[in-house]
């Protein structure tokens, strides 16, 4: 009887360390799963990141291109602009306009009129008085 309760105990203790052995290999499958997820999602991170930088850096290029272009644009616009008041405001071009839709003419006696008023006491009064007498 003794012997059975031994072999029993011992099948027992087999038996429980089987299922022991089992669990700790389960476990570890678990852990090790755990960890393979948790690499993919770290290198699913890492590739999404560089995606979006690279994503980033060409938006960022297009818009550079477009600021170029309209820089480039708003330049030439800007020369012609220069181009065309040089023209308007050149001097044959209002002399004729002058001659032809104003009917102005280059004048023929020049006179001076003096806005001042002279001061009394002056020769010119003085001579002024000597006229009108």
């Amino acid at each position: 009887m003794i012997d059975l309760t031994a072999g029993r105990t011992d099948n027992n203790d087999i038996a429980l360390k089987r299922q022991l052995s089992i669990k700790k290999i389960a476990q570890s499958r678990k852990n090790l799963v755990f960890f393979y997820i948790l690499i993919a999602i770290l290198l699913c991170t890492m590739v999404l990141a560089y995606v979006w930088s690279f994503v980033k850096m060409v938006e960022i290029r297009v818009g550079l291109n477009k600021l170029n272009d309209e820089y480039k644009k708003i330049v030439k616009e800007r020369d012609n602009l220069i181009a065309e008041r040089a023209k308007l405001s050149a001097m044959n071009r209002i002399e004729q306009i002058a001659r032809t839709q104003l009917m102005m003419n280059l004048p023929t006696q020049v006179e001076y009129v003096s806005l001042l008023q002279p001061r009394e006491g002056t020769e010119e009064n003085a001579v002024d008085k000597g006229r009108s007498e």
